[in-house]
């Protein structure tokens, strides 16, 4: 159940360092070019450049990056990614260039000079608009190059420092080491037992390791602050929130709905804690618990098949995908040493493919991060068929399909469902969006105090698990217990630590709203939707969220918009109560 890369690379021989040669080559004669010519054919030649040289780069890099994914130690990957990683200052070099020649060039002289500008209308104008947030060439060459023995380098420890971390813990009446990955899936253990062991053998491991993490966490928080400044941005939210191609009011109308509907989600969480025995509030472990005596189990190849089956009921086109990934082996799929955690999936346009991630034991949680990054696949599907420079979205929208395809399959198992079964996938599904809602609100919380304390200097150990604390607290309320929270969040959730990322947390909660409308949309009026749908995830690349949003008749600027989803959720809610009160 490993991938295949061989349509990438078979190895690192050869054709990569053939292609790596040939990479550094282009660049060399690309920044011949000094942007003396202002003309529309000039401009032609340089975007089919810069595509040429990001596309190469994409393909190298993802090779070497997804090899270390699942062999954080392996020399000849490690090495690769770090020399694909080096020629990163020469390409900003170029882009800058050519950002900082759009600055005074009149972009619609330019498309009504060549016709064949205008796919890249939105492209041109976005990074004219860029260019007011330009350093001088020296110091982005200068950020480039340090940002690799920076922040990067410091990503790369935490990743090394997490895949590699072994934790002793006795089940069965044996004592056992097992990944971090590993660990972290026993949350869903149906053994209550085995939840609250794995927690607390999770929470006494990381001593080894959170002062490595720390730092890791203040030097890359600290160059997002010092870059946001430096480039005119009043905080790294700023900048986020532009990069994100979304406005500040969608990101207020999301908060305010999710803080409104904290009741309700509050009501979810005291009534899982009485279920599972527990007074009051919800201890941290067993948040993701099973509840009831229906084992929601499969092996890869049952989840495999119901995904499929469920993307075929919904479009021909997207279930015909899913098979394709797993026959054609995308997926990797188990955990092993070495392999880091969660999922992900790697959209590799320049070969209109997809690679994913797992690390499935056999949950019914598993089986919806299957569809879910499936999703992201689909997604990334839809745009191979645009040009490179229209296919990269912007974070909130990048868990707009995911969330989607997500819902699918739930909705799917729910109609399949009898009474108890329906109970138990209702109260995943209700868990997920918590997790997206009120956890990310939690995310949210403690990053934004992060950087308002990191101003001032690095925060310590204590000082970050008080953060995170605080956030729990804030969020949750009485829906989990104060005395069991999980201090130690900021240490497993790699987003934190992803340079030029800040604020990952937000687009889920976005993503998982925004999905749950689409499928009211679905619902209400399911002819022709798919095609609706691709045709919005097509427009992605190429226009901000709002606009995107619009195309399927959506105001995301007010909150009404995702308060009809959380109304939806408040509904699931009262319904799996209804079934599962004693």
């Amino acid at each position: 159940m490993d991938w295949n890369l061989d349509q990438l690379y078979r190895d690192f021989g050869e054709a990569f360092q053939k292609d790596e040669k040939q990479l550094q080559q282009k660049l060399q004669e690309a920044l011949e070019d000094d942007f003396s010519d202002p003309g529309a054919d000039a401009w032609v030649k340089r975007l089919e450049t810069f595509t040429d040289m990001v596309s190469q780069r994409i393909r190298l890099g993802a090779y070497a990056n997804l090899r270390t994914s699942i062999e954080s130690d392996l020399p000849e990957a490690v090495k690769a990614r770090d020399r694909i990683q080096a020629l990163q200052p020469e390409m900003v070099r170029y882009a800058v260039r050519m950002k900082r020649a759009l600055a005074d060039t009149d972009i619609d002289a330019l498309l009504e000079e060549n016709e064949a500008l205008q796919p890249f209308a939105f492209f041109l104008r976005e990074q004219k608009e860029d260019s007011g947030h330009l350093l001088s060439d020296a110091e982005e060459e200068l950020f480039a190059l340090l940002t690799q023995t920076g922040a990067q380098a410091f990503q790369q420890l935490k990743e090394l420092l997490t895949a590699k971390h072994m934790i002793d813990i006795e089940l069965d009446g044996k004592q056992q080491t097992l990944p971090l990955p590993a660990i972290r899936n026993l949350a869903y253990h149906k053994d209550a037992a085995v939840r609250k062991a794995a927690f607390q053998a999770e929470l006494d491991s990381y001593p080894r390791i959170e002062d490595s993490v720390a730092a890791a966490l203040n030097a890359i928080k600290g160059e997002s602050i010092t870059m946001a400044e430096k480039r005119g941005f009043t905080s790294p939210l700023a900048k986020t929130l532009h990069t994100s191609r979304m406005d500040g009011a969608i990101l207020q109308a999301l908060w305010t709905a999710i803080d409104e509907a904290k009741p309700v989600f509050q009501k979810y969480l005291r009534h899982k804690a009485k279920l599972l025995g527990h007074e009051g509030g919800l201890p941290f472990y067993d948040l993701l618990a099973p509840v009831g005596e229906v084992d929601l189990a499969y092996t890869f190849s049952e989840a495999a098949d119901f995904v499929v089956k469920n993307f075929h009921a919904y479009s021909t086109a997207l279930g015909d995908y899913a098979q394709k990934a797993v026959d054609a082996h995308w997926i990797d799929v188990y955990p092993k040493k070495g392999k880091r955690g969660g999922a992900f999936c790697s959209n590799l346009h320049p070969i209109k493919q997809s690679r994913f991630m797992l690390n499935f034991t056999g949950s019914y949680s598993n089986l919806t991060t299957l569809a879910h990054e499936l999703g992201h696949g689909w997604h990334g599907h839809v745009l191979s068929n645009e040009p490179f420079l229209n296919s990269t979205y912007p974070m909130p929208l990048a868990e707009t399909a995911s969330t989607f395809c997500e819902l699918l399959v739930n909705s799917a198992a729910m109609k399949e469902a009898d009474t108890d079964t329906r109970a138990a996938i209702l109260e995943n599904s209700i868990a997920g969006v918590t997790q997206t809602c009120i956890d990310i609100r939690s995310r949210f919380l403690f990053e934004d105090t992060v950087f308002a304390k990191r101003k001032e200097g690095s925060l310590s150990v204590d000082e970050l698990k008080e953060c995170m604390q605080d956030a729990q607290k804030e969020a949750y309320g009485e829906g989990l217990d104060p005395e069991v929270l999980h201090p130690y969040m900021w240490i497993n959730k790699p987003h934190y630590f992803m340079p030029g990322l800040d604020y990952y947390n937000f687009p889920y909660a976005f993503g998982n709203l925004f999905a749950i409308g689409l499928g009211r949309l679905y619902r209400e009026d399911p002819a022709g939707f798919p095609e609706k749908y691709d045709a919005m995830l097509a427009l992605t690349g190429k226009a901000n969220v709002a606009d995107v949003a619009q195309s399927m008749g959506i105001d995301l600027t007010k909150p009404d918009f995702f308060r009809a989803s959380l109304k939806q959720v408040e509904e699931e809610i009262d319904e799996w109560i209804r079934l599962t009160e004693v």
